[in-house]
């Protein structure tokens, strides 16, 4: 009878709070992997423009919710930042010069949660450089 009372809420809370830890821990993972992979279709694509596409397609697929719309023109890299929005999940590529896809550049992404009230929530970020020997 005491462990009814005493244990089974005890029980419960901490069920409940494992399996919330285990959910949040998975999320991070999922968010790190996504924003490596990203980082790797962007830093092996042919132009920024490619990778830029290339990368929303790739987030596409994981949201696999709506079309991704792209509005990327070479006047808008001025100030090193270059934001994709998507209905919940954004991406912001930055690069060390520009265009981004030049040998032994720094190129760095940021993947974001859009929250309903209209926050960005940052998952994850990834660095990387493009190799010294494309063309």
């Amino acid at each position: 009878m005491e462990f009814l009372i005493l244990g089974l809420p005890l029980l419960v809370a901490s069920l409940l709070f494992f399996v919330t830890m285990h959910q949040n821990g998975l999320s991070q993972s999922q968010g790190r992997a996504l924003a490596r992979e990203a980082l790797h279709t962007f830093v092996n694509s042919a132009n920024d423009l490619d990778g830029y596409l290339r990368v929303g397609q790739l987030i596409d697929r994981y949201e696999s919710e709506k079309k991704i719309s792209l509005e990327v023109k070479d006047s808008e890299f001025p100030d090193g930042k270059l934001a994709a929005g998507r209905p919940m999940i954004s991406f912001t590529i930055q690069c060390q010069r520009y265009p981004c896809i030049s040998p032994s550049n720094q190129v760095s992404i940021e993947i974001f949660y859009n929250s309903t009230d209209g926050k960005r929530i940052e998952i994850a970020r990834a660095r990387s450089s493009v190799s010294r020997w494309i063309p």
